[in-house]
């Protein structure tokens, strides 16, 4: 039997209750600061990455045209954009799948600049091929949107990257 009152009641121990919360919160912190999760997070998003990149470099042209058809830049800039993005991405995914210094935050830059273009032409209601994993998507507002919110999702996932070095000893952050 646990513990009385001073009526010779049993006493509710409510800080008992709250035990659980720094258990709880203990164990989120065991699966945030997750080497496991930490690396499954960079390989998917490096992985994401790569894909994207080499179909964009497997037709350079079409990927130049879907740039063209945002009306972002000059169009002598198209094809040099075109050649270089690419590039950047594959070399930055497989920097993020080696966790190189740098290459995290190459792809959060890139995603907060594909984010904010991608907002735009949703709310210019283009009806244009979002680019992002090459030719061949939906040419809709509907798909800029989903393209939006998967890169939404990613850019979620490079700020738990970035809140796990955060929680990680410094000695232990170079897996």
């Amino acid at each position: 039997m646990g513990p009385l009152d001073a009526g010779g009641k049993p006493a509710h121990n409510n800080a008992m209750r709250t035990d659980t919360l720094p258990f709880a919160a203990m164990n989120l912190r065991r699966l945030v600061g997750s080497i496991w999760l930490h690396r499954i997070v960079r390989y998917v998003i490096g992985g994401l990455f790569i894909l994207a990149g080499t179909n964009k470099l497997s037709d350079i042209n079409a990927f130049a045209y879907t740039i063209w058809e945002f009306d972002l830049m000059a169009e002598e800039y198209i094809d040099l954009v075109a050649y270089a993005l690419p590039v950047v991405e594959v070399l930055a995914g497989l920097g993020l799948m080696a966790n190189l210094r740098g290459s995290l935050t190459t792809v959060t830059g890139m995603l907060l600049f594909f984010i904010a273009v991608l907002w735009w032409g949703i709310l210019e209601g283009l009806s244009v091929d979002c680019g992002c994993f090459g030719p061949g998507d939906d040419a809709s507002p509907e798909s800029l949107k989903a393209a939006l919110v998967r890169d939404l999702w990613m850019l979620a996932g490079c700020l738990y990257c970035y809140a796990w070095r955060w929680l990680r000893p410094a000695d232990a952050r170079r897996p």
